[in-house]
């Protein structure tokens, strides 16, 4: 009778038609403690934490729009709409599937993987630590690693209730015990977090087998962070504890030393195995890096360049303007016309040789495809020249010294074209670069058989010449790259 004289109380405060009845009142996680729907989320400390944030802004809310603001902050998360509808009278079921997908848009945090009927039995069964550590070692071997987790933190309740001190040993173990579940969870964050504290603990114990297991352990859920260069430390730190290491006192290693406590053949051969492996990520993490770095500085190389310009040397201003040019604050001259007809002539004399007789050659630039403009500017008596090219040309590739008329089965003359583009004053020919920095190119092929070509290399079916002729049409970037640079070099210098 006392829950439903509360509902009716909180009915009565509810201006939202009902939706917030069940955060107003008494204590929202006892009653998700008493829903069998909802109980099973009071072992999520921040769920609980947001349930009474939550109820303090309902008891608060007196206008709609905070109204509309609460109904709007439960929707983000499908278990307080689900209280929402507790508290309604109505039943709403919610499937892990939009828990899990709430957790990747970062609506809620990850939710605890203790059960709280995991908890309730921890309780009934165990009334010191030793016991409760005893039965979460026991599920842990068994593959309950949740059931576990319960257990394990009743021995640490229990050891903190104690009137006695604080057993430092065992929370040293019980958090390198608890990292270890949490890592077979796949809970990184949290499994690092305990393994960190395990360490921290052994600081003041200084047992070096549970500090060397906690090293370890840290060192994978900081693995799975991506942050291999603090795993890659903690695995080599794991690996240098010895009795005679300066993290143990003259004492201690007096202990350790008559314990043998060095690691076991196979966890010293499981250290190394992963000392030498994330050493290979820790590089490859740094080069990214390093990558990176670059990257960001070629781009804002190109975004100086973009504005600036390629520097000219400055010529003495003339009465006379050059023809295509407009005087006063900015004057800029067009070259485009020029460039176009000069890249021309210049690509229409690239030739590569592809040795054996073979060689590819641009036989006419395509000006109807292409796309070139160039111009200088002088502004405060500084000349800057920027330019945009986008051209296309015709290449034939074949050999020569070979027979080539149609009776002759032999190697015949391949045709295609070649475009080269994201040509300007901000990139340069950089084969492999990043696109926002380095000209690109595309080939194109007239092939008697389709087959003979797979989009980016000759296949098997190609007979061998016109492997040689096809994958050569390549060799044309670099070298249609150059008269692009040639160009560049004499509008500099004009």
């Amino acid at each position: 009778m006392s829950a439903m004289a509360d509902a009716s109380d909180a009915n009565t405060m509810d201006p939202a038609g009902g939706l917030l009845k069940f955060f107003i009142g008494e204590d929202p996680v006892q009653r998700c403690l008493r829903h069998p729907l909802l109980r099973e989320y009071v072992t999520d400390a921040a769920f609980c934490r947001r349930l009474r944030e939550l109820q303090k802004k309902c008891e608060a809310a007196t206008t709609p729009e905070a109204m509309g603001e609460l109904t709007r902050l439960m929707l983000h998360d499908p278990r307080l709409t689900q209280c929402s509808m507790a508290g309604a009278g109505m039943n709403l079921t919610v499937e892990s599937e939009d828990i899990k997908k709430a957790e990747r848009t970062g609506d809620v945090e990850k939710m605890s993987p203790i059960r709280v009927d995991d908890v309730v039995a921890a309780q009934e069964m165990c009334q010191d630590s030793a016991t409760a550590k005893a039965e979460g070692n026991a599920r842990f071997a068994a593959g309950d690693s949740a059931g576990a987790l319960a257990f394990w933190a009743r021995a640490l309740r229990l050891d903190r209730e104690n009137d006695g001190p604080d057993d430092m040993a065992l929370a040293a173990a019980l958090y390198g015990n608890i990292a270890a579940a949490l890592l077979k969870l796949g809970y990184w964050s949290r499994a690092e977090q305990a393994a960190s504290r395990a360490v921290a603990y052994c600081d003041v114990v200084e047992n070096v087998n549970v500090r060397r297991r906690a090293l370890y352990r840290r060192a994978l859920a900081r693995e799975k962070r991506r942050d291999v260069a603090r795993a890659y430390s903690d695995v080599l730190e794991a690996r240098g504890l010895r009795p005679n290491s300066p993290f143990f006192t003259q004492s201690t290693r007096r202990t350790t030393q008559a314990q043998k406590l060095d690691p076991p053949p196979a966890e010293l051969k499981l250290l190394n195995r992963d000392a030498r492996r994330l050493l290979k990520l820790t590089k490859h993490a740094d080069e990214a890096r390093k990558a990176r770095v670059k990257r960001r500085a070629e781009e804002a190389r190109a975004a100086h360049q973009r504005t600036a310009g390629v520097g000219l040397a400055s010529k003495p201003a003339s009465s006379m303007p050059v023809p295509g040019s407009t005087l006063g604050y900015l004057e800029e001259s067009d070259r485009s016309r020029w460039a176009e007809a000069r890249l021309a002539e210049l690509l229409e004399n690239v030739e590569v040789d592809l040795g054996q007789g073979a060689c590819v050659a641009i036989t006419t630039c395509l000006s109807n495809e292409s796309s070139v403009s160039a111009s200088v500017t002088r502004k405060r008596g500084q000349r800057s020249l920027y330019y945009d090219i986008d051209v296309k040309c015709a290449w034939r590739a074949e050999w020569r010294g070979f027979d080539l008329s149609p009776a002759k089965d032999g190697p015949r003359p391949l045709e295609g074209s070649i475009r080269l583009y994201n040509v300007s004053h901000e990139t340069r020919y950089e084969p492999g670069a990043d696109p926002t920095v380095a000209y690109m190119y595309q080939v194109g092929y007239k092939l008697p058989r389709p087959d003979w070509f797979d989009g980016s290399a000759a296949t098997a079916a190609a007979p061998p010449w016109a492997r040689t002729l096809i994958d050569g049409a390549h060799e044309l970037y670099a070298a249609a790259a150059g008269a692009v640079d040639a160009l560049v070099r004499e509008m500099t210098e004009k």
